[in-house]
């Protein structure tokens, strides 16, 4: 499992960068694009964290994903859980609000983007502290 808790967060981490540089320059990509790399991240960075811990996701939904993780790892917070809502909540197949599929806004993915900060953060000094 700790292989796979390394290898599943140099995924994350390569889309984080991507992510991180997307804010830093206009991204060519469109905001469908961008959402898409932001929901592989953060499944890559809770798949990272659980395997670290030895154990699997039962679900990959971004919500399910978080409340898992959160079981087991009590440095998950509030304003983390928060980020997984805005994530979850364009999964088309997650959507409890009725709307359908939809893009986010360049604002909903800039709060994304900065709100997967301190999770990247904690699961990168989880898994160096792990080697």
């Amino acid at each position: 499992m700790r292989l796979n808790a390394i290898s599943m967060f140099k995924f994350a981490e390569g889309y984080y960068n991507f992510l991180v540089n997307s804010l830093l320059q206009n991204s060519k990509f469109g905001n469908d694009v961008v959402y898409g790399v932001i929901s592989i991240c953060f499944e890559r960075l809770m798949v990272s964290l659980m395997s670290s811990y030895n154990e699997l996701p039962i679900s990959h939904t971004p919500l399910m994903l978080f409340k898992y993780a959160r079981c087991i790892e009590n440095r998950l917070s509030d304003d983390m859980f928060s980020t997984a809502k805005l994530i979850n909540s364009f999964e088309s197949i997650c959507n409890l609000d009725g709307f359908g599929y939809r893009t986010p806004s360049n604002n909903e993915i800039r709060k994304m983007i900065v709100g997967l900060k301190p999770l990247y953060k904690l699961v990168s000094n989880r898994i160096n502290q792990e080697i």
